[in-house]
């Protein structure tokens, strides 16, 4: 009987930690992560978590060599994109070799900043100067075509056959159609449309910057900062809601990056914290942590969010839950870090 009850209490312990207890999958041994470091225009790869190095000065090894910060290192179909608007450019790498595949200058002064992966031969380059995009053959490591818009695209969400695209001057998000690289729809919002991702429902999530106009002797008008959640297969803007509460004024947020994960939460990192949304249920706001992350990434593979953090003394990698976003662990980082990605 003592036996029984034993059992019987363990098996209630068990089953009360419930799987969110489990936060970081870490019977992942090792995972290569690339940090860039904006003085010496670099990029070296560590062990992950051992963050012994694997090997540096990637970039250089390969015989590039650029004069501005890299602004974003992206990964797919295990080869790796590295963008640096500064110098007009693009470096696609092996990511197994770490040899080069490809370097692609774009038109001066244009800043291609990002790159969004629609399917296994397109990609899409973004700019921080230009008012187009471009489509990349992801085939063969070259641009294929040059797509005017009205508006800078400051992010892009993927869904079917589609492309939705945040543009910041137009506030809005067009619709582009892949298959025939044709606009197919555009949805007005209120703010300036930033970051965008997909949910776990299926919608596009786009988060926009807050604003104050005023016109003469006219009343000022604010605008929060808001999310807001589009049906990608109607068009249509189902919810919007402020990223603020009772003790965040959302007025004052300004957002900087954004995850969203398989169960249904979104991270925004801010000035005024790491934020996670609900988006199961309308966005519920729920205030993580005032600690002021610049960049945040969600790993599959270790079922974990990643986020830079830079303070007077330094500069950390953290590691935390994608349930709740409690930071589990740091690690110390160059101080000149400026972006990173944990391979996949």
């Amino acid at each position: 009987m003592k036996k029984l009850i034993l059992l019987i209490s363990l098996a209630f312990l068990i089953s009360s930690c419930g799987k969110e207890e489990r936060v970081i999958d870490n019977s992942i041994i090792s995972l290569d992560l690339y940090l860039s470091d904006s003085v010496s225009n670099d990029v070296s790869i560590y062990h992950y978590p051992s963050m012994e190095v694997s090997k540096a000065n990637l970039l250089a090894n390969a015989g590039i060599t650029i004069n501005s910060p890299i602004s974003n290192i992206r990964e797919f179909q295990k080869r790796i994109y590295v963008l640096v608007p500064g110098d007009d450019k693009m470096f696609v790498l092996d990511a197994v070799s770490d040899t080069l595949l490809a370097e692609s200058e774009f038109p001066f002064g244009s800043g291609p900043f990002d790159i969004s992966f629609a399917n296994v031969a397109d990609g899409f380059v973004m700019f921080k100067y230009a008012p187009y995009i471009v489509n990349y053959d992801l085939v063969f490591n070259k641009s294929a075509r040059t797509l005017d818009g009205k508006s800078l695209v400051t992010s892009i969400t993927n869904y079917g056959s589609y492309v939705f695209m945040t543009e910041s001057q137009s506030q809005s998000v067009s619709v582009l159609d892949v298959r025939s690289y044709r606009n197919d729809g555009n949805i007005k919002l209120t703010g300036i449309p930033l970051l965008s991702s997909i949910t776990s429902e299926n919608e596009v999530l786009v988060v926009t910057q807050g604003f104050s106009t005023k016109n003469g002797d006219e009343t000022p008008v604010t605008i929060p900062t808001q999310v807001h959640f589009i049906n990608p297969n109607d068009r249509t803007v189902r919810y919007t809601r402020e990223i603020g509460d009772n003790q965040i004024d959302a007025t004052e947020v300004i957002p900087t990056d954004l995850a969203t994960t398989p169960i249904g939460y979104a991270f925004v990192t801010s000035n005024k914290g790491l934020l996670r949304l609900d988006t199961r249920n309308n966005g519920n706001l729920f205030d993580v942590s005032k600690r002021i992350f610049s960049r945040i990434e969600f790993n599959s593979q270790r079922n974990g969010l990643y986020m830079l953090e830079h303070t007077a003394s330094g500069a950390k990698l953290a590691e935390a839950s994608a349930v709740n976003g409690r930071v589990v662990g740091d690690i110390e980082i160059p101080i000149s870090t400026n972006c990173f990605h944990l391979s996949n």
